[in-house]
């Protein structure tokens, strides 16, 4: 946890160069282990496929507003993912595997901003090349975890959804935990808004409810944070970058009274699968007990 009291970040001197090489280090491992065989592989899973056909679908119709498949709405997911397939189809051709080059960006701005962020917590009380040294092998540990690299190589949802989680927790961490930050309540609201909506068009509302959820059971613990940011303008802010996000797709959903693919977005695919098991994937309640229990472990 970040200690607001701590003191300033100092200059970062002449350990500049410790920057750039940990940015040449971690350009390397993520072409290595986030692009390799991007292009190679077949879909993995019936779910990949899926999804491309989808972006299929739209492109072919034309469609950037409602997902469709085979002739029927798809309310299943939102449609940043296929918005992105689509724009790289556009500029590079309809081939199916480049569906997948959007999200392995996704993937190495996530290992960036985790570094970035280790970097900037870091410096405040190691010197510098320590910093960059952490910051570094940070960012190697999630572009070499299994799940990051499987994800960056799939044109699903998922990494979209992990990466504008963490983009919203890192403006949260910076914005609101650490003393330095002169526009902590105007600039960070927004940035933090910002990110939610991304969230909310890549996997629905979990998008938004899971990063201010974490948001929320860390301001129960930090009172001078909750002081801060539990203010009208930076709240007003918040949503207004959020809705700036998610009101242009909601705008076209509504000008076509499109409320067959709303009622299943919203009650099937977020609503539903919040409360009950769905498509026959049942689980035990304490499945993820040991993993939350382990979250609370710091390691020192």
């Amino acid at each position: 946890m970040l200690n607001p009291s701590a003191s300033a970040v100092p200059p970062l001197g002449r350990n500049t160069w410790m920057g750039w090489a940990t940015v040449l280090w971690l350009s390397l491992v993520c072409s290595l282990a986030l692009f390799g065989g991007l292009f190679t592989l077949a879909p993995v899973d019936k779910t990949e496929a899926l999804q491309i056909g989808i972006a299929e679908t739209m492109l072919r119709l034309q469609e950037w507003v409602v997902p469709q498949w085979n002739g029927h709405l798809y309310a299943d997911k939102p449609p940043l993912p296929y918005w992105l397939a689509m724009v790289v189809w556009q500029w590079f051709g309809l081939t199916p595997e480049l569906a997948r080059l959007p999200a392995a960006i996704c993937a190495t701005l996530g290992v960036a901003v985790i570094a970035w962020l280790l970097q900037r917590v870091a410096r405040r009380e190691l010197p510098a090349r320590e910093a960059w040294l952490r910051a570094a092998l940070a960012g190697t540990l999630l572009a070499l975890s299994p799940g990051w690299i499987v994800f960056a190589h799939s044109a699903v949802h998922d990494i979209y959804l992990s990466v504008a989680i963490t983009l919203a927790l890192a403006g949260y961490a910076i914005g609101f935990c650490m003393p330095e930050s002169p526009f902590r309540p105007r600039r960070w609201a927004a940035w933090i808004g910002f990110w939610c909506g991304v969230g909310f068009l890549s996997k629905g509302l979990l998008g938004i409810g899971l990063p201010l959820l974490i948001i929320g059971a860390d301001c129960c613990l930090r009172g001078e944070t909750r002081r801060v940011i539990l203010r009208p303008l930076p709240l007003l802010q918040m949503g207004t970058a959020m809705l700036v996000v998610i009101s242009p797709w909601l705008a076209g959903l509504i000008a076509g009274r499109r409320w067959d693919y709303l009622q299943g977005f919203i009650g099937f695919s977020n609503l539903q699968r919040a409360t009950q098991a769905v498509d026959g994937h049942h689980q035990h309640p304490l499945f993820y007990l040991p993993v939350l229990l382990a979250l609370l472990w710091r390691g020192g």
